[in-house]
């Protein structure tokens, strides 16, 4: 027997109350890994009156499970709303196999209520260091220009000889701050990252804060919590591991100088390199692999 969590399709026919968290036209029935069912209709969590959840029903069928199964019911409620609002907006509609497939995968749910872990960072390091063989580095900073309220991002991806795998470089048009355009710049790493298969990666990054942020819930509902949370998000969905990493400027030159270019960019413009790199960019990348070499 398949010992993964399923989601049935029962009768299309079957209609829900008009609500924006549920789709309508098909009612899913979520089962736990043995099978038991824990909702026949998701529409038993609906006040057949209001229209709207139930919020006792919801405590009684949901929030007295098990926690591993709480989480899990949650995370499939968030990923049909987020579907639904995607459809409507033209998006595609994913399979209800890449549905399971994504919860299965939501190991941050698991970190959410967990206690914050310390903050990792390298001390005494003064330049690039690189991973090991099986872990590719992303490098990235983030530039902003307060009197213009416009910023940057640049991001380098490395392997363990040095060699550049992948980088970019992108203008953006309004940033609040600094810390907002070093977010942005992790989210572009991130998705460039995700395009490109990589699985098992480590973020370096000169902010102390951003830092933080990534590795706690102590920033979730910050100016830039909205940012933090999607990148917390990606890595946990995307990733067999994502580590965050903290180190000194002198260890992000190559990412800095990329992100300092892209400031003098058009607005919105942004570029991502493949093997083979500009010339300007294997200059930054042969800069920090013969100072590693020298320590």
């Amino acid at each position: 027997m398949d010992p993964r969590p399923k989601v049935d399709l029962v009768s299309p026919s079957a209609r829900w109350p008009s609500h924006p968290w549920i789709p309508q036209g098909v009612t899913r029935r979520p089962c736990t890994p043995r099978g038991q069912t824990i909702l026949n209709k998701v529409s038993e969590l609906i006040d057949p009156i209001s229209g709207e959840w139930d919020r006792n029903l919801v405590a009684t069928k949901i929030l007295f499970l098990e926690e591993d199964k709480t989480l899990l019911v949650i995370g499939f409620l968030w990923l049909w709303w987020d579907a639904r609002n995607k459809a409507n907006a033209g998006d595609k509609i994913i399979s209800t196999e890449e549905m399971v497939h994504k919860v299965l995968s939501m190991k941050y749910v698991d970190t959410l209520h967990t206690q914050d872990r310390p903050i990792k960072r390298k001390s005494g390091i003064s330049c690039w260091v690189p991973p090991t063989t099986d872990v590719l580095k992303i490098n990235f900073d983030g530039a902003f220009l307060k009197a213009e309220k416009k910023g940057a991002w640049g991001f380098i991806v490395r392997d363990h000889t040095g060699a550049s795998v992948v980088a970019g470089a992108g203008r953006i048009n309004v940033v609040h701050d600094a810390l907002s355009a070093e977010s942005q710049a992790c989210l572009a790493a991130l998705y460039v990252a995700i395009d490109h298969g990589l699985s098992q990666i480590i973020l370096e990054t000169d902010s102390t804060t951003l830092v933080d942020a990534l590795q706690s819930r102590s920033y979730d509902f910050s100016a830039c919590g909205v940012l933090f949370r999607e990148a917390k998000f990606l890595m946990s969905m995307n990733f067999i591991r994502a580590d965050v990493v903290h180190v000194p400027r002198s260890s992000n030159r190559c990412a800095h100088e990329l992100a300092r270019i892209g400031l003098n960019w058009d607005p919105d413009r942004s570029h991502v390199w493949i093997d083979p790199l500009p010339e300007f960019v294997q200059e930054l990348v042969s800069h920090d692999v013969n100072v590693s070499l020298q320590i």
